[in-house]
């Protein structure tokens, strides 16, 4: 909620207030809710690599070898996704995801200080929820969800520019 009047400040005013403008200020917030979805990606594979390893400590040693972990992240679907060791599709479609979801939670906020609804960060994040988890060597779908991220995020970054060109125009 970056950049919202949600909690009753007065950001847009702050925001109008700015030398630059406000489109600059939506890339930066973009880029900053970038990281923070990264850096929330990498807690969970953290959080997910270490609770493998103390399963592994726990377990019989007869079951446990060096590959333990790994094949579990083979094995399981969502795991697979968060890290998909070499399946290269999967790390550039995580990535596309952390930038799109970036850029759309950006013009979120950008729409909120105009009184709308920017609803491209909602529908982005439950098309996410329902198909990160795929199996391997989904290599199509993930190329279709990459697609058609970009084409949400580019629908909400056209908004704004729609709307910068009828602000100059009146």
């Amino acid at each position: 909620m970056t950049g919202s009047e949600f909690g009753g400040g007065k950001l847009r005013y702050t925001v109008q207030r700015l030398s630059v403008r406000e489109e600059a200020v939506v890339f930066l917030w973009a880029g900053y809710n970038a990281v923070c979805f990264f850096l929330f990606w990498a807690v969970q594979l953290v959080i997910v690599l270490v609770l493998c390893r103390l399963y592994v400590t726990q377990m019989d040693t007869a079951y446990v070898s060096g590959q333990t972990i790994f094949l579990a992240f083979y094995r399981s679907n969502f795991l697979h996704s968060l890290l998909p060791l070499e399946e290269i599709s999967r790390y550039v479609r995580n990535g596309i995801l952390i930038l799109t979801l970036g850029v759309c939670a950006s013009c979120f906020s950008f729409r909120q200080r105009r009184g709308e609804r920017g609803s491209a960060v909602v529908v982005l994040a439950v098309i996410v929820a329902v198909s990160f988890p795929n199996a391997m060597g989904s290599f199509g779908s993930d190329i279709f969800l990459s697609l058609v991220a970009l084409c949400i995020a580019a629908g909400a970054v056209a908004g704004i520019w729609k709307e910068r060109g009828g602000e100059n125009g009146s």
